[in-house]
């Protein structure tokens, strides 16, 4: 009994360190999937932003008005919280340069870099 006492504590090790850690991420996503109701601002795993209209076998999600995309359950990432700011920035400033400087370089080449010379 001795002999298999350390391969015993690799595999209580093993448990601790690597499955259950992933069971207990995997409890989170389902209580967060079936917690998921209309209202509720998202975040799909592609990165996409959107709020739930439906939630159901399938997620109805307004990424825009007029624009709703339907999704599995499981490709919404996480929640945000209600005090989220929305992506919108009106108040942004435009950035209305072009990549050149007055004389047609690029911006981020120095003024001072020697021009090609092609003989």
């Amino acid at each position: 009994m001795e002999r298999y006492l350390p391969l015993l504590a690799l595999l209580v090790a093993f448990w601790f360190l690597a499955i259950r850690p992933q069971q207990q991420r995997a409890k989170r996503q389902r209580e967060m999937l079936d917690a998921l109701a209309p209202g509720d601002r998202v975040v799909t795993i592609g990165g996409i932003y959107g709020e739930v209209v439906e939630a159901g076998e399938r997620v109805l999600v307004r990424v825009s008005e007029g624009a709703e995309i339907e999704f599995r359950p499981s490709a919404i990432a996480e929640v945000l919280p209600g005090d989220v700011p929305d992506d919108d920035d009106d108040d942004a400033p435009e950035d209305d340069d072009d990549a050149s400087d007055d004389d047609g370089s690029p911006d981020d080449a120095p003024d001072d870099a020697p021009e090609d010379d092609v003989s």
